[in-house]
């Protein structure tokens, strides 16, 4: 008794004739009666009682039927998985901004060679509003940024929780000192209204991530005091290195490297300090690329970090 055979008994009781039965099997009826025939005689039982307006199945018969049902779910699901597979682009591009690239990509490309490893992968930088445009145009094939998320038609799987910290240099005793003072006792996490009169080294205006900084600070009512704003991360963390002034910076900083010795990080008080970091793909390539079970990994991965 193979696959076939359960199909052909399934398909049987469900039309109740044989001949309709051949139908939606692609077969002709008499060779579906035949394998009948034989699996009867392999089983030694009898699991169609006929006659010329109905066909009964037997006891043996509905057995089978109920106990193939899981059978035939899995290997229909098997089917679908390696057509998706089969399916797959051989090369595959990933949308990711530079900052993110720097700090995600050795921690994400171990788990994508794993999970395709006949795959080529290209990589194009840009911001996450390009990503998003440009993953609708099908230009991307998987895109990475935190939230927004603008357009309602694409899949996207939650990654980690994206967290603002303060960076303060450790040249800066007074700070670290108010730092330590300020952490509420509830989340073990600085206040940011304790640093009204801070030196910050901060994003320019309107990008992403000042954004998500400003949000915290309007929240507080707070204007901070910007000695120098930059376009990149990185080079924020690098002035507050240098004891330039304090920085806002995201947890992703931390993903692939050693903090710096010249700065201490503490995490910032909600609300409006965290946001999901998203993995995002149309809904057609989230099933090529099997991502159901590429993003678990992934989570695992960064839980393990954070």
């Amino acid at each position: 008794m193979d696959i076939k055979d359960l199909q052909y008994v399934n398909s049987i009781i469900e039309w109740n004739s044989f001949s309709k039965a051949a139908k939606q099997l692609y077969i002709s009826q008499p060779a579906l009666s035949q394998s009948i025939k034989r699996l009867e005689s392999e089983l030694g039982l009898t699991l169609f009682l006929r006659d010329r307006n109905y066909v009964i199945p037997t006891d043996a018969a509905l057995l089978i039927r109920q106990q193939s049902q899981p059978i035939l779910q899995a290997f229909q699901r098997l089917q679908q998985d390696l057509a998706n597979y089969s399916q797959a682009p051989s090369t595959v591009t990933l949308g990711i901004s530079q900052f993110y690239g720097h700090h995600m990509l050795s921690v994400i490309l171990p788990h994508f060679n794993e999970n395709r490893p006949e795959a080529q992968l290209t990589i194009m930088e840009g911001e996450s509003h390009f990503i998003e445009t440009q993953i609708n145009l099908g230009r991307i094939d998987i895109g990475i940024f935190p939230v927004p998320l603008f357009s309602t038609n694409l899949t996207h799987y939650e990654l980690y929780t994206e967290r603002l910290l303060l960076a303060i240099p450790t040249a800066n005793k007074e700070a670290i000192e108010l730092a330590e003072q300020s952490m509420n006792s509830d989340e073990k996490a600085v206040v940011i209204d304790s640093f009204q009169n801070a030196p910050f080294i901060l994003l320019k205006p309107n990008l992403k991530f000042r954004d998500f900084a400003d949000r915290l600070f309007h929240h507080y009512h707070m204007t901070p005091h910007v000695v120098a704003e930059t376009e990149n991360i990185d080079t924020c963390l690098s002035l507050a290195a240098s004891n330039y002034g304090l920085s806002l910076v995201p947890n992703t900083i931390l993903l692939n490297e050693e903090p710096p010795a010249s700065i201490r990080f503490f995490p910032l008080a909600e609300p409006f300090t965290t946001r999901p970091m998203l993995l995002v793909s149309t809904e057609q390539t989230a099933k090529k690329l099997n991502l159901e079970e590429y993003v678990p990994l992934l989570r695992q991965k960064f839980a393990h970090i954070f």
